[in-house]
């Protein structure tokens, strides 16, 4: 039997604001801002949000899906 072989990839997400770069700059760089944006949500118990807006920075995500969810109990971590 072939065993299914993981595919790598890159893609891009473009968005257009209804607000003047300053603005959508600040609330990219407002790590309160960021975690009600990325990581808070009723689907998931939120372990871990670190952002780091700076050049070289990190935002760090890690959460467990709920019980309502396709797989529940699994732990995502996403790191950018």
């Amino acid at each position: 039997m072939e065993q299914n072989r993981p595919v790598h990839s890159t893609f891009v997400v473009e968005r257009k604001f209804p607000k003047p770069p300053e603005t959508v700059f600040q609330a990219f760089s407002d790590p309160a801002k960021a975690r009600r944006w990325y990581a808070e949500g009723d689907g998931h118990d939120l372990r871990e949000f670190t952002s780091d807006f700076r050049v070289g920075g990190a935002q760090t995500l890690r959460y467990v899906l709920g019980p309502n969810t396709p797989v529940a109990g699994m732990t995502i971590n996403n790191q950018r």
